[in-house]
């Protein structure tokens, strides 16, 4: 008879009672809300039409934009219904159950674009979108970007990560209830995108419209990797068809990130500037997950439910931006731009709802 190898026999055991489950998800994620795009002014946020009369910082001197204009916002984009999948391997030992977690979503972009009344843009009485800008890092009410043509922000978000997971038989033996303790790694990549396009022709200039009309391109880029480990709780209910069971859990976890700027055509055509920023700052995660599992045969289960993951501090594109125009010191004239990187971090939800099933080999 062939003999038999340790590691053969421990395989044999373990595949017989190991498991593996696939589950279709459908999440929201934290979207922008009602960013300005540009610079908050020392007023207010610019967002309704106002009366604007400035000189363009194409040419100070010669160049006069008069009429309504209006900064737009980040209220459009929607991160709703963003769809993914996720795969679990699941081995049980006699003192824990061990899973590893793998999942991902698919790109979910979406854009708002200004309603800018094209071919009818006459000096004096044009309707701009604008972006506020700082001054020499000073806020201000008076200096903008300005697109006479059109304007459109577009964004998207992309994520995927791995867990695992080790869940302690602890319980005390009531009946039906089982809260046990858990400890879990996570890795969690997050990757965003902010990219703004606007034309301005010039039309709605007194010195008449532009040679070469100028396509300015503001690009922000925010890539997060989310790495930790953490413990929860795993309290289930159980019967002989039906399981319903809640996890909290937390991590203390670190995000290295990278945080970049592009921007081209700014005040003039042919002129570009990238900037990057890079670092690692504290991030915890918190996640809490509801779920049911129905168990119509013992090699076949239908799982659904609920999980809500927070992420502490992410880098996000929108957040990212430092919007600044530069004078002269002499003539006070603008002469450049300092569109760049300003990495700022906010929180991130993702959350929403699964279903799949899970197979046991018995």
């Amino acid at each position: 008879a062939l003999e038999i190898s340790p590691f053969e026999r421990w395989f044999s055991k373990v595949a017989r009672n190991m498991w593996i489950r696939i589950e279709y998800l459908n999440y929201d994620v934290f979207d922008p809300g009602e960013k300005l795009i540009g610079n908050r002014t020392r007023t207010g946020d610019a967002r309704v039409p106002f009366n604007i009369l400035e000189p363009d910082p194409l040419d100070p001197t010669t160049l006069l934009i008069a009429g309504r204009a209006r900064a737009e916002d980040l209220g459009g984009i929607s991160y709703l219904d963003t769809d993914g999948i996720r795969g679990t391997i699941g081995v049980p030992y006699r003192k824990f159950d061990y899973e590893w977690s793998w999942w991902a979503f698919e790109q979910n972009a979406d854009v708002v674009r200004a309603n800018i009344p094209t071919g009818n843009q006459t000096p004096g009485n044009a309707f701009l979108t604008v972006v506020p800008t700082l001054r020499n890092g000073q806020l201000r009410d008076d200096t903008f970007l300005f697109f006479d043509d059109s304007f459109e922000a577009r964004a998207h978000v992309e994520s995927w990560g791995t867990d695992m997971k080790w869940l302690f038989k602890r319980s005390p033996q009531w009946p039906g209830l089982r809260v046990d303790p858990l400890i879990e790694a996570r890795f969690l990549q997050l990757h965003e995108n902010m990219h703004v396009v606007g034309v301005f022709t010039g039309e709605s200039a007194f010195a008449g419209p532009l040679a070469n009309p100028l396509v300015t391109i503001i690009d922000s880029d925010s890539m997060n990797h989310i790495y930790g480990a953490g413990a929860g709780l795993s309290v289930r209910f159980v019967t002989p068809w039906v399981t319903f069971g809640v996890e909290p859990r937390g991590s203390l976890a670190l995000n290295t990130y990278r945080s970049r700027v592009v921007a081209e055509n700014v005040l003039a055509n042919g002129v570009s500037q990238r900037t990057v920023d890079d670092g690692t700052t504290f991030s915890p995660t918190a996640e809490l997950s509801a779920y049911f599992r129905l168990h119509p045969t013992p090699h076949c289960t239908i799982v659904g439910g609920y999980n809500a993951l927070f992420v502490a501090r992410v880098a996000r594109p929108y957040e990212s931006v430092r919007y600044d125009l530069l004078t002269d010191p002499v003539t006070g004239q603008i002469v450049s731009s300092d569109i760049s990187v300003d990495t700022d971090f906010r929180m991130m939800l993702l959350h929403g709802f699964s279903i799949g099933a899970e197979f046991t080999f018995k």
